[in-house]
């Protein structure tokens, strides 16, 4: 089924290019030759290495999974208080302040173009669609399948007419999806907004972007640095490891909350440069520094070839092996709050 789901990907996904020609694109310094570029080296792969990789070994997943969908989640948490959830996959729910962020959301059955083939999810997200509180900012990191949805950010638009937050050339995206100009927040690497007396960073990633055969980065990629008060949470969004992290860090501060990539990661001879695996991950962890670290980007849909457990077994064994106990993999629904 993964390679009828390739071909059919290599044939058919012919969507429109972005629109590099917007001023504030062009004159981005994170752009060269026409596409939005990294801020170290990051090899772009052959049509023959995605071959070898679609024609590879997968490691079996389970069919389903039962999760408990019954979670309290409060309107809006108390002043002084935060509250963060894990939802599915790159998908958490922030609340802090007045304010609800909800990341990456992806409440459909595939992470696809397509709704009856590609990566089908092994469990229900953590929190129903119904059962979110009023969202206030939808953050997209970029616009993989796995993190754009269509279908998750329309039904999202319709229920709650939030702002989105992006980087640049991704609005149009938006646009194609029935969200309003004025609902859109279009950023490059360390600009900022802020949301009801929230700040809100997009920073760098190590990644890349496409949404169909001939827009290769031409839309930026990106990471959230969240900053209210004293208090802060940082999503990665996807990304394999580099020296962002440290320099995120050095500009920002310290996170209270990492929200880092776990998994995604085999195999390394194609995945390297794009997706961290566990060890990369605590190395990030180190750098940050934060109060908490929490996985993700694992154990939703299979989109590579190792098991779903084992980017949490890796996590738990090389955490217990470093004496590190600030590091966790949640389960689909798992709530982590206190005092900012």
């Amino acid at each position: 089924m993964k390679k009828v789901f390739f071909i059919i990907s290599a044939v058919f996904i012919c969507v429109g290019c972005a629109a590099m020609e917007d001023s504030k694109v062009e004159q981005s310094p994170n752009v060269k030759d026409g596409k939005f570029q990294n801020i170290e080296p990051f090899p772009e792969k052959k049509f023959s290495d995605v071959l070898k990789f679609w024609w590879g070994k997968w490691e079996k997943w389970p069919k389903w999974i039962e999760v408990d969908q019954n979670r309290s989640i409060p309107n809006l948490v108390p002043e002084g208080e935060y509250q963060v959830s894990f939802i599915t996959h790159a998908s958490f729910l922030i609340q802090l302040g007045n304010l609800n962020i909800i990341t990456d959301p992806h409440f459909t059955e595939r992470s696809s173009p397509f709704s009856f083939v590609g990566p089908k999810r092994v469990h229900l997200p953590g929190i129903a669609l119904d059962d979110l509180p009023k969202i206030d900012l939808v953050f997209i990191s970029h616009n993989h399948f796995d993190h754009m949805d269509e279908a998750s950010i329309k039904m999202l638009n319709d229920k709650f007419k939030p702002k989105f937050l992006v980087g640049l050339a991704n609005a149009h995206y938006l646009k194609d999806f029935g969200v309003d100009s004025d609902q859109i927040i279009e950023l490059d690497w360390w600009e900022k907004t802020t949301v009801k007396e929230v700040d809100l960073y997009f920073t760098p990633a190590k990644h890349w972007s496409r949404r169909g055969m001939f827009d290769t980065n031409q839309a930026l990629w990106g990471a959230l640095f969240v900053k209210y008060k004293n208090f802060s949470v940082y999503h990665a969004g996807d990304t394999g490891y580099g020296k962002h992290f440290q320099l995120t860090k050095s500009k920002l501060g310290r996170p209270n909350i990492a929200l880092l990539p776990i998994g995604a990661y085999e195999p390394r001879s194609f995945m390297k440069d794009q997706h961290m695996n566990p060890d990369d991950s605590i190395k990030a962890h180190k750098d940050l520094e934060p109060d908490l670290s929490i996985g993700m980007h694992f154990g939703s849909f299979q989109l590579t070839y190792e098991g779903r457990d084992a980017p949490v077994q890796w996590i738990e064994k090389k955490t217990k092996e470093l004496k590190i106990d600030n590091f966790t993999s949640p389960i689909p629904g798992q709530i982590f709050k206190g005092n900012l």
